[in-house]
């Protein structure tokens, strides 16, 4: 396991105490803007002002429209995590497995995790195809 606490003490200019079992894991830091490279694991929550996701046309091939995507049988779980005290609400990755598989992400101890970005782009899809259907049903009511 790489202890990665000083780089990350450097970086925030603050006491850190983590480790990362990534063995490729990478930091450069720079007080400004710390960027790690490679996957890092947080137990635990991790709150910011916002969160972005790389998504740049020039980064990009092969790119095209979604297939039809029917999200009818997913549906919105309150749970409890085994380690946790308190209720959430979400999804399982199994079932999104099911029907959007490019949106679910399995460790290298077979966990699996939800990339919720990819669901709200796919929801975006089928909010947009609901729109026009919408529209065209309102054409068909003023014929």
């Amino acid at each position: 396991m790489l202890d990665f606490s000083e780089s990350l003490k450097a970086a925030f200019d603050t006491k850190v105490d983590t480790t990362q079992h990534a063995a490729d894991l990478a930091l450069k830091a720079n007080k400004a803007s710390p960027t790690f490279t490679g996957d890092v694991i947080v137990g635990g929550r991790v709150k910011a002002s916002s969160f972005q996701t790389t998504s740049d046309r020039r980064l990009k091939t092969n790119i095209r429209s979604l297939e039809e995507v029917d999200l009818g049988s997913l549906k919105a779980m309150k749970f409890r995590f085994k380690d946790a005290s308190v209720d959430r609400i979400g999804l399982i990755a199994q079932d999104v497995q099911q029907i959007v598989p490019e949106a679910v992400w399995k460790d290298v101890d077979g966990m699996l995790s939800i990339d919720y970005n990819a669901l709200v782009a796919v929801c975006i899809d089928k909010i947009n195809k609901l729109e026009r259907e919408v529209e065209a049903l309102k054409e068909i009511k003023h014929v």
